[in-house]
Parts: structure tokens; sequence; C-alpha cells
């Protein structure tokens, strides 16, 4: 079973109270990659949320059919999968492990069971999943800026 604790130290999970993390913890699947292995593959179908409990997962996108670009670099404490787990659509990346990784799964329909069963705790986790998606949209926006001032100042010739 899921350490309850490793549940309690990702912030996103604070305002679960300790009966609400137990019942995660009941239905999350714990699973073990080794470096290298693929999590789960750019165009594969999303039917679950990962929790990052120890190692690092490098997500990978493949632009124009061969290169592979890194788009971020997750670590300890980490949600992934947040996207394709709400929308139903293949992954728009691949998740590989870059060291031993542990992860904590919640399959979609282990979460549409929580919806009917108990949707306090269906609403505080989608609660999380937007905070995650806010956050990351947050930092593409940095990056996204950064990149056009960069540009701008090499076209300016500062």
């Amino acid at each position: 079973m899921i350490n309850v604790a490793d549940l309690k130290a990702v912030p996103f999970f604070r305002e679960l109270s300790e009966d609400e993390l137990k019942k995660l913890a009941q239905v999350m699947e714990e699973k073990s990659f080794k470096r290298g292995e693929i999590l789960f593959n750019e165009g594969e179908v999303g039917k679950a949320l990962y929790l990052l409990a120890e190692g690092e997962v490098e997500v990978v996108k493949t632009m124009k059919g061969w290169y592979k670009e890194t788009l971020a670099i997750f670590k300890k404490g980490r949600l992934f999968g947040e996207l394709s787990f709400l929308s139903g659509r293949n992954h728009s990346a691949l998740a590989r492990a870059t060291h031993d990784v542990k992860v904590y799964v919640l399959t979609k329909d282990q979460y549409d069971r929580f919806e009917k069963s108990d949707p306090v705790i269906a609403q505080k986790i989608m609660k999380v999943i937007a905070l995650t998606l806010s956050t990351a949209l947050q930092k593409m926006n940095e990056r996204f800026l950064h990149m056009v001032n960069y540009i701008l100042g090499e076209e300016s010739g500062a």
C-alpha cells in the first residue's frame, strides 16, 4: 500500500485530511521504473495521473518527426500526466525515468469511482490537478516571455 506520509509531503495534497489521504493511498498503485524506462509514450492514450515518489522523470517531445526536445524534468512530489488524465486524449510527450523511479498512479477509473463514492475527495483531487496545471501554465508563460525578450533584445542589437 502507498505510504500516506509520501502523500502528505506533496504540497498540493495539503487540503486532504489524514482519512482522505488514507482512502487515496488505498486506491493508488505503486509502480517502479529503472533508469531509461518509459513511463508512457507520446501518442499513447492517457488514463492515469502520476505522482513522483522517488527519482526523476524527463518529459520529451518529438519535434518535426525526429528531433527530441526535453520539455521538463520532474522531481519528487510532482504530479504529471494531468492533461491526458482530464481530457482522455493521447499524451503529447513521452515520460522517461532519468534515475530509478517510484510513482504512485491514480487511474481515471479509480478517480471516477471517487466521484461517485466520495465526491469531496474527488473535488479536492480535481483542485490539485487545477493547481498543477496553473503552475505549469505560469512557468510556460515565463519561459515564453523570456524567449520573446531574448529575441527582441537580439533584434534590437542589445
